[in-house]
């Protein structure tokens, strides 16, 4: 028989309390994905097909960002195990300092994305569905990369539950949006792709409204973001680009690989890209 002693239960209890809220942010961005896609093959198999390939390569080009700036995540974890909680101030505003150069290169990024979209797709139709569907939901992409700030920390603090909550909440939302906006319901004209588009947008926009106010929670009050205290090699931008650089780099080959087989399936046409995105999503 083996026993599993008080001190690894008390670990397990503490691992699963931070980590079960976590869930919670996987499980919301799949379902945006869900959500759209499934919405989209309502419409027809040109939007599926459009929208879906679109979504992946977005990810591609956001992914690697947002995954960089998760080192704060570590650092604030380490600050607060070290008992130096005050520093999480100067390590926000060099998050912040960091997110300020991913919003400006994310913006050059998907501005290129949006121009070439039409290149890539088999049919002059997908192209201008695809540009109309970034055009709209990508206004979020800069207002997410600061509030993505306030999230790592708060995880690093170990404050997980209402960032958890937060992403949970955005689930409805989203079914509720999409399919008044896209299928026109509650005395709303049906917009098609350009609702679903829209409900993503004010989805998003509501999700990092819910982030903004995890600066209420109770660790934040005796930590000062912009007060001039030195920065450390701890809090440093550097410090944060040395643990996130090459969590970005593994996280975009994988991005990568699902946008270049998206972008192979493309050139057999429409319907076959539509039943890829469909069957990926899936999976």
């Amino acid at each position: 028989m083996i026993f599993v002693d008080s001190k690894h239960l008390q670990e397990g209890r503490t691992l699963f309390g931070l980590g079960w809220p976590l869930v919670f942010i996987f499980a919301a961005d799949l379902a945006l994905v869900t959500i759209t896609t499934f919405s989209t093959s309502q419409i027809s198999s040109t939007a599926v097909a459009a929208i879906g390939l679109t979504m992946n390569l977005m990810f591609l080009t956001v992914a690697f960002f947002f995954v960089v700036l998760s080192a704060i995540t570590v650092i604030a974890a380490e600050l607060k195990g070290s008992g130096e909680h005050l520093k999480v101030g100067p390590l926000m505003r060099s998050g912040f300092f960091i997110a300020s150069i991913c919003a400006v290169s994310l913006s050059l990024l998907v501005f290129v994305l949006w121009l070439v979209l039409p290149l890539i797709f088999p049919s002059e139709e997908a192209g201008h569905i695809a540009q109309d569907f970034l055009g709209t939901v990508c206004w979020i992409i800069p207002i997410e990369i600061f509030t993505a700030v306030i999230v790592f920390t708060s995880n690093g603090l170990g404050k997980t539950f209402w960032v958890g909550v937060a992403n949970a909440a955005s689930i409805p939302v989203a079914v509720l949006l999409t399919w008044t906006l896209a299928f026109g319901n509650f005395g709303f004209e049906a917009q098609g792709v350009q609702g679903v588009a829209l409900a993503m947008l004010m989805t998003l926009t509501f999700r990092c409204a819910c982030f903004l106010l995890l600066l209420r929670q109770r660790e934040f009050t005796t930590i000062s973001i912009f007060r001039d205290l030195p920065k450390t090699a701890a809090t440093s931008p550097k410090r944060i680009l040395q643990i996130g650089l090459p969590l970005g780099a593994s996280e975009i080959s994988l991005h990568g690989s699902i946008a270049v087989i998206g972008m192979f399936v493309s050139q057999l046409g429409v319907v076959p890209l539509a039943a890829h995105n469909i069957v990926w999503n899936i999976f």
